[in-house]
């Protein structure tokens, strides 16, 4: 199938291949950030903050062909001269990530901090079809066991990142003249949009990114 941004964008004929892709993906992430410690009680008691700002640029350009083998019977791969679509996909994403910590130095060979922090997982593509403009082709049709049937639900041309919130309570020791290491802590986290990955019919793959999840240890 012709391509929107395909290396080759003829059709892909009489080459015996059942599936195939030629796409050209990516992405770009500029980021800066900046952190400061600050003494409430010198040697003893610190405080330090930070963030980072992140602008995460991603694309996928192309397209996907396949033989009509899985809906028509006994025609070679690659006979098929129109099985396919392009794909023209662009997202971006935007934010700040930051922490703070308060470390306590019980001795100098002890101590005790408490940590909060974000954190990010940038998102990407679902096998979607699209048009030249890039706009999605969401609605899927339904399904081998009832072709030509009504449109059933939609697939959305992406997912998000997911972001998570840790809290975290640590300890940290050494001991008989730093032969004997302790170290512990407990954690929370606070996960939300996880990205699952999913089917749906046949093999199209999709990663929602709608689930929550507070991992603890």
């Amino acid at each position: 199938m012709a391509g929107f941004f395909a290396g080759t964008p003829g059709y892909r004929t009489n080459t015996n291949t059942a599936f195939g892709e030629d796409d050209l993906r990516g992405y770009k992430q500029t980021a800066f950030f900046g952190s400061i410690d600050f003494d409430l009680i010198p040697k003893v008691l610190t405080l330090t903050g930070g963030t980072r700002h992140y602008k995460y640029d991603e694309f996928e350009h192309g397209s996907e062909y396949y033989s009509a083998t899985s809906t028509v019977l006994n025609v070679p791969n690659g006979t098929c001269t129109h099985c396919g679509f392009g794909i023209n996909l662009n997202k971006s994403e935007s934010g700040f990530k930051s922490r703070a910590n308060l470390t306590w130095h019980i001795t100098p060979d002890i101590l005790t901090y408490f940590t909060w922090s974000q954190g990010f997982r940038p998102g990407g593509f679902n096998r979607t079809k699209t048009n030249i403009d890039g706009s999605v082709i969401t609605l899927e049709g339904g399904g081998a066991d009832h072709p030509g049937g009504p449109k059933q639900f939609f697939k959305p041309s992406g997912f998000l990142s997911d972001n998570l919130v840790n809290n975290e309570l640590g300890f940290k020791s050494e001991f008989l003249g730093h032969r004997l290491l302790f170290n512990t802590s407990i954690y929370q986290m606070d996960w939300k949009g996880v990205q699952l990955r999913c089917s749906t019919r046949c093999t199209s793959a999709t990663r929602p990114s709608t689930s929550t999840a507070r991992p603890t240890g």
